[in-house]
């Protein structure tokens, strides 16, 4: 079993990826594998660097999703702009929006 906390931002992508395997489409499931591969490597780099955990972006997508504010502790660097409209594109185009 596994947690992430990533789960809570964007359920959507990893149950994209549990479903099929639990039904033993292991080629649906590692092409949505892939495809949430390609959405963390889309995502903005700078913030996660100085955080080591994604908790910025992951509460700027929930944001995005209607569920609640962007705001983190002082541990965490914010967001720049540039990061938000990169995230508000990768939510877009990934079907995510609230």
């Amino acid at each position: 079993a596994h947690t992430s906390s990533l789960g809570s931002a964007v359920p959507d992508l990893l149950i994209d990826v549990y479903e099929p395997y639990i039904a033993g489409n292991l080629a649906e499931s590692l092409k949505a594998q892939n495809r949430l591969n390609q959405f963390l490597t889309d995502l903005p780099r700078d913030a996660r660097s100085q955080n080591f955990l994604m908790g910025a972006e992951e509460k700027y997508i929930l944001k995005q999703r209607g569920i609640c504010q962007e705001y983190v502790s002082s541990y965490y660097k914010p967001l720049t702009d540039e990061n938000k409209t990169a995230i508000e594109a990768l939510v877009k185009e990934y079907g995510l929006e609230g």
